[in-house]
């Protein structure tokens, strides 16, 4: 499993996010779910909208075991520019 770091939203920016899935468990410093979907650089209008669906900026920050980042590497496509 590979955690991505999500923060709360301070205003409804053209950042990447992630919409919460299912709940996986609950930590003292927040809840840890699965990624329900990723925003890449949604309009404002929409990112409003993120925000009132409590979805979270995306960091890009990760936390896993180096075998499991190579299974996320192994899922994209080989376009060359990897």
């Amino acid at each position: 499993m590979v955690v991505l770091l999500g923060v709360t939203p301070e205003t409804p920016v053209d950042y990447g996010w992630i919409e919460p899935g299912v709940l996986l468990g609950e930590l003292e410093s927040g809840s840890v779910y699965r990624v329900g979907r990723f925003w890449e650089k949604p309009s404002r209008m929409l990112a409003s909208d993120l925000m009132d669906r409590r979805c979270l900026w995306n960091t890009f920050i990760m936390v896993g075991h180096v075998k499991a980042f190579h299974l996320i590497r192994c899922a994209v496509p080989n376009d060359g520019g990897v």
